[in-house]
């Protein structure tokens, strides 16, 4: 006959939760169960949790059986992140942040790693928690801990965390623990697509009074696009030339064959005050109000223009007043 033991589990915010286990069961299987039962854990990778009594810091050995846990009836079970690397600052590192191009809501990188996700009754968790997304009504679609940032010789880079809500750079969906360089400018796109955080090198509070004085802020909305997760997406445009494209630009639209590899630019001229969007020479066009443009003559850009990208993607570019 099967044993049962009743515990009272703390579940990162989902503390006080009664639950009979069966005492045969090792500590191992108890994690995978308990990731089975809460949608917002990440159940691919179970090795980043672990399970504590309340008030220890060594987590119990994860080939332990239940049963030879000693637990009473008034312990108290809790499931963590497994703190595998406490926090260092950044050193000699220029100044990095985040910016929401939304919201324009900015998060610097002081240390590392820097966890992008949202808040957690874990202290070690807060501890590492640099851009908490917390404030965005698409929270709900954010790991608690959905990527990380950190600093080598090289440069900053961003590495993912979560399989359950996985992020996009550069219009490709980068794959868990795989760290990618991280460029002046890079878009990250999170919560499915409605969180879009941009990286830059800088003050903050610097960068943003030089943007204001050296060109109108503007941006481009994505009206319709092959890629899902770009219906709707704001980009900011953040420098006085971005690039459009299948690989390796700005604005990358991956998996669209009718994208050309490097398909436009959308340039600011600063003498003129004016926006223009020039086609590289792409295979299947750049349109602005659904006219066609020559290739290589730059064309001004008006707010509110519709911009087409090839035959499919349309996106409607803004200026601020």
């Amino acid at each position: 006959m099967t044993d049962y033991l009743e515990v009272t589990f703390n579940i990162f915010d989902y503390t006080g939760q009664r639950a009979k286990i069966r005492t045969d069961i090792t500590v191992e299987t108890l994690i995978q169960e308990i990731l089975k039962e809460f949608d917002d854990l990440d159940r691919k990778t179970p090795e980043a949790y672990a399970l504590y009594l309340k008030g220890l810091e060594k987590p119990f050995e994860r080939d332990k059986a239940i049963s030879s846990l000693d637990l009473q009836l008034k312990d108290e079970l809790e499931l963590r992140y497994i703190n595998t690397s406490a926090r260092e600052g950044i050193g000699e590192a220029p100044q990095a942040f985040m910016e929401d191009i939304v919201t324009h809501q900015r998060f610097v990188i002081a240390w590392q790693p820097a966890v992008i996700g949202r808040t957690s009754s874990d202290p070690s968790h807060s501890d590492l928690l640099a851009v908490d997304l917390s404030y965005h009504p698409a929270y709900n679609r954010v790991s608690r801990r959905n990527a990380q940032v950190t600093y080598d010789a090289h440069g900053y880079y961003i590495e993912p965390l979560s399989a359950n809500n996985p992020i996009r750079m550069r219009g490709e969906q980068a794959l868990i623990t795989q760290k990618r360089l991280l460029k002046p400018g890079d878009q990250v796109c999170f919560g499915g697509g409605k969180i879009v955080l941009s990286f830059n090198l800088g003050n903050p509070e610097e960068r943003a009074e030089v943007k204001k004085m050296a060109q109108q802020p503007a941006r481009l909305i994505v009206l319709h696009s092959s890629i899902p997760e770009y219906q709707g997406v704001t980009f900011n445009i953040t420098k006085k030339e971005i690039s459009l494209g299948r690989v390796d630009c700005d604005i990358v639209f991956a998996n669209d064959g009718r994208i050309s590899r490097r398909h436009a630019i959308i340039s600011y001229d600063e003498a003129r005050r004016v926006y223009q969007i020039t086609d590289l020479g792409s295979s299947n066009g750049v349109f602005v109000r659904e006219d066609p443009i020559p290739a290589k003559i730059p064309v001004d850009l008006k707010s509110g223009d519709v911009v087409g990208i090839g035959p499919e993607t349309r996106l409607v570019f803004e200026i601020d007043d």
